[in-house]
């Protein structure tokens, strides 16, 4: 009798684990199928939200930097004209400007740029609440419901809710994305536009800064010009030093191979006026009568004035002759000649420097940007548009000013490869050195 005892308070204890392990299973199951129902719906309307208040933000940052790159770009106007105006004023001071000022129009002032819709007050609506109009768009997009379930229970009902809330969020979330791509779109065409005016109006400040040096040297005040240092000139697409041999200036025959030809001492006379002394000769680079660059001259006149930017680094930077174009300033690029005897840099052309039949016959063959072109012949340094030509500082020839006082060692004859200071070999005069040297 007690064994049957026993074994009845056992099986009572086992099926009453069992029914509440059955018990803790069914409520675990109501738990994570309850969850699984409502965690998807939050979780996605969070999602949304979150997107679009990123979104919103973001608008709201490209509307602010619009409004600067207008503000700038109405500041660079506004400069380009008083730069305009000061320019007339100092050529009118000569009697030859005076008779051009008389017939020709003074400068006008600039048109007030339009101001553009920014999408910075379209977003203010939707930060706060409020809901975006898609932009370009006039008719406001209706949208057809779906039709009702066949049976409307709570459970339809709550999904069809959701299904709405959901729609209402991609809409707003649509609007704010194609706003972004106007924004973005808008900056992209007013950066370049902005850097094309940026252009001019640094070319134009430094010709009005010279205009102001040569009135001031026409009352007495002349300057005497100043050691900056000595240079070598490398051409940046075929990475070929310019040298001078005698009066001939050219690109050398050698790639990255640095002669004590190719040394010049770089003079400054007034602020954007440079002079080039050859370390060999010492003759001084300039225009000849014959429109042609040479290195024959004997003093540091105006027929030897250059203009380079020594103020971007790494320095690139073309060469402006200032005498070429009757004082107006033409740049420089490289042309090929076939004749290796001659001294001239252009076969024909006046006191301006240009070539119009030669420059055809460049841009026919030519492989290279700014007139390089791959063949034998010399490549020859010659003026070939004017300074205020559209596009011409895009096609003028562009060097690397490199400073040799302290890279390099002095040379003691015309034809020497220059001796870096520093170097682990003293006979290595490779570019990997040269390079190094330099840095």
């Amino acid at each position: 009798r007690k064994r049957r005892e026993r074994s009845f308070a056992a099986r009572k204890r086992r099926e009453k684990r069992k029914f509440l392990v059955m018990k803790s299973e069914l409520f675990y199951a109501e738990q994570t199928s309850s969850s699984s129902r409502t965690s998807p719906d939050r979780s996605g309307l969070w999602a949304l939200s979150e997107a679009r208040e990123t979104g919103v933000r973001t608008l709201e940052t490209l509307g602010q930097q619009g409004e600067a790159l207008d503000c700038a770009e109405t500041v660079v106007d506004s400069n380009q004209y008083l730069i305009d105006k000061s320019g007339r004023v100092l050529r009118g001071m000569t009697w030859w400007g005076w008779v051009q000022n008389k017939f020709s129009s003074p400068v006008a002032p600039p048109e007030p740029t339009k101001k553009k819709t920014t999408t910075t007050t379209k977003t203010r609506g939707a930060a706060s609440g409020g809901g975006l109009e898609r932009p370009g768009e006039r008719k406001k997009r209706t949208v057809s419901p779906p039709p009702p379930p066949a049976v409307d229970d709570e459970s339809f009902r709550e999904q069809r809710a959701y299904v709405a809330e959901l729609s209402r969020g991609l809409e707003e979330l649509y609007v704010v994305g194609a706003s972004i791509g106007d924004a973005v779109e808008e900056q992209n065409e007013t950066a370049p536009r902005l850097q094309t005016k940026l252009d001019r109006l640094w070319e134009a400040t430094t010709h009005v800064t010279r205009q102001a040096g040569r009135v001031n040297e026409g009352y007495g005040k002349r300057a005497t010009p100043s050691l900056v240092g000595h240079v070598a000139l490398r051409e940046v697409e075929s990475r070929r030093f310019l040298r001078a041999r005698g009066a001939d200036l050219a690109l050398s025959e050698e790639v990255d191979v640095l002669r004590a030809t190719c040394r010049f001492a770089l003079y400054e006379k007034r602020a954007h006026l440079l002079g080039l002394q050859s370390a060999v000769s010492g003759r001084w680079a300039g225009i000849t009568f014959a429109g042609t660059i040479a290195c024959d001259a004997k003093s540091f006149g105006r027929w030897q004035e250059f203009d380079l930017d020594l103020h971007h680094k790494p320095t690139a930077s073309p060469i402006l002759c200032v005498a070429a174009n009757w004082g107006g300033g033409c740049w420089l690029r490289l042309t090929n000649q076939g004749n290796d005897d001659a001294h001239s840099l252009c076969g024909k052309g006046g006191k301006d420097g240009i070539d119009h039949h030669q420059a055809d016959e460049d841009d026919e063959y030519n492989d290279f940007p700014g007139g390089l072109s791959t063949g034998n012949s010399k490549r020859h340094l010659t003026p070939a548009e004017p300074r205020a030509a559209k596009d011409a500082l895009r096609r003028a020839a562009r060097f690397e000013i490199l400073f040799l006082d302290d890279a390099f060692h002095a040379p003691t004859y015309a034809e020497q490869i220059l001796v870096p200071k520093k170097r682990p070999t003293p006979h290595s005069s490779s570019p990997d050195d040269i390079e190094q040297a330099i840095e």
